[in-house]
């Protein structure tokens, strides 16, 4: 595991051991395979760690860390961040699936358009079998002409999920970090677009 990936994804978990499985197999099944997938358990006292040490036997692009303590959610958030070699980051989560080709086409969208700094996708809801129940309209208004529309939008209108992006690393690290307020994501994201 010498060779630096484009893509580094953080995977921070507590508690997960109900989803973490299948998120795992929707990420590891992508037809983008240039990545580290970094997972960070936030001292879970449930199975997880043995489900990580299990995948991490299957794909040498997994490591595993253990906090010795919950650090809280947004430091355990960050420290995938440090962690992180890609020029390319995203944060999953353990209860997420992902459409296979989900990596691909944000990499190539940021590939193309060098300018662009954070690649996206819809999302949608899912029942306990895997159907979508509801897919879901982005709500923000990002891409109004306006700024203060945007950035109205981001402070005060509900959804996004940005942070789920694909995202330049450099950039990410040259904003503040991810801390332990509500739309902590939203303050992230938000300096991102002003860089």
């Amino acid at each position: 595991m010498n060779a630096v990936p484009r893509l580094s994804i953080g995977l921070p978990v507590y508690n997960g051991a109900n989803y973490l499985a299948e998120s795992l197999d929707a990420l590891l099944g992508q037809t983008f395979e240039d990545y580290e997938l970094i997972i960070s358990d936030n001292a879970s006292t449930d199975d997880t760690a043995d489900i990580c040490h299990r995948f991490m036997q299957q794909d040498s692009r997994i490591s595993y860390y253990r906090q010795p303590r919950n650090v809280g959610l947004a430091p355990n958030h960050n420290f995938c961040v440090e962690k992180a070699r890609a020029p390319l980051f995203k944060w999953a989560s353990n209860d997420d699936l992902y459409a296979r080709d989900l990596l691909k086409c944000c990499v190539e969208a940021l590939d193309v358009n060098p300018q662009v700094v954070l690649a996206h996708s819809w999302t949608a809801m899912i029942d306990g079998s895997g159907t979508v129940t509801k897919a879901t309209e982005y709500p923000l208004a990002t891409a109004s002409p306006r700024a203060p529309e945007r950035f109205r939008s981001m402070l005060f209108d509900d959804g996004g999920d940005d942070d789920g992006g694909v995202m330049r690393t450099d950039v990410l690290r040259r904003v503040a970090k991810k801390d332990s307020y509500h739309h902590a994501d939203r303050t992230i994201i938000t300096e991102i677009g002003a860089t």
